[in-house]
């Protein structure tokens, strides 16, 4: 095997030294992180074939880190083993739904940590697959905003926190194209997907579902807090103009947002009934779909 970037995750100095001595005969390149925000900004720098991470640090905790790393595109398939004093069933649990493949418990042998490292690698092939990139965005696409809505909703779930769900359409979309042609209407689907894209937050998970249609999953986020996230996107994406033949276009978005905690049924749902009311009002504008208020009432809550 070719050797393997390997990210250690760890407030521990000790712990660090240990598993290099342990991996010394191993084809492994070992980088050091020594808290979970240094670890995420190392990840994403490196893009390491396996991360080796410590569940109960202080300030941002193990799981938390992990599940940043499977929201973001460019760690979403690095594999994740949790190293811990004393792992319980329920934090076991946790471990696996965020997308961990192994745990270890403190102290730990040379014999295991080896073992356990060469099976997490056993697979490691090159870069991350790319069946779940939408080709012409570069972000998400449909199938894996469906596997990470199920994961967030059921974290959600346990945690009692929000989840807000944003989705967006590119209003005339259609008729840039046959006015303006294929390239200028991807050129506008790109630059409108990068400006959402820079307003999101590590943890959050955009999508582009096609024909001009984004979404935006974003965890412990009230439908309100959702709300004001994309009024911000609206804003900046109606900022933008652009010049094609025969002439220039400036675009608006119709956006829906919903809150997991105000639905039982399809989040996904929700918010493209939102969207619907915000195409029906004339568009370029943001509705807020919740339960317990009218349709009627929700329509007042746009831009």
């Amino acid at each position: 095997m070719s050797v393997c970037n390997m990210l250690v995750v760890d407030d521990s100095p000790s712990i660090h030294k240990l598993i290099r001595a342990h991996l010394a005969s191993e084809p492994v390149r070992i980088h050091s992180a020594y808290d979970g925000e240094s670890g995420l900004s190392k990840a994403q720098a490196i893009q390491p074939n396996l991360v080796l991470m410590d569940m109960d640090m202080p300030g941002m905790k193990g799981l938390e880190v992990c599940r940043r790393l499977k929201a973001s595109p460019r760690t979403a398939d690095v594999p994740v083993i949790f190293v811990t004093i004393d792992c319980s069933t329920n934090d076991k649990v946790k471990a696996f739904e965020m997308g961990a493949v192994d745990y270890i418990t403190k102290p730990f042998a040379a014999d295991e940590i080896r073992a356990r490292v060469k099976a997490a690698l056993r697979d490691v092939r090159g870069p991350a697959p790319t069946v779940f990139i939408e080709p012409l965005t570069g972000l998400w696409n449909q199938e894996y905003l469906e596997h990470q809505m199920h994961a967030q909703l059921s974290l959600a779930q346990r945690t009692r926190l929000p989840v807000s769900l944003t989705i967006g359409q590119i209003d005339s979309l259609q008729s840039i194209y046959e006015e303006c042609g294929r390239p200028a209407a991807d050129q506008i689907t790109r630059s409108i997907a990068k400006t959402w894209n820079d307003l999101c937050r590590d943890e959050d998970v955009l999508c582009h579902l096609g024909g001009g249609r984004l979404v935006s999953l974003q965890p412990a986020t009230t439908g309100t807090q959702g709300l004001a996230f994309a009024r911000t996107a609206l804003a900046a994406i109606t900022h933008q103009l652009f010049l094609f033949n025969p002439g220039a276009v400036r675009v608006t978005c119709s956006l829906g947002v919903a809150e997991s905690r105000q639905w039982e049924g399809s989040l996904l749902q929700a918010a493209e009934q939102a969207l619907f009311d915000a195409r029906l009002a004339g568009g370029n504008r943001v509705v807020l779909n919740e339960a317990l208020v009218s349709r009627a009432d929700a329509l007042r809550l746009t831009n």
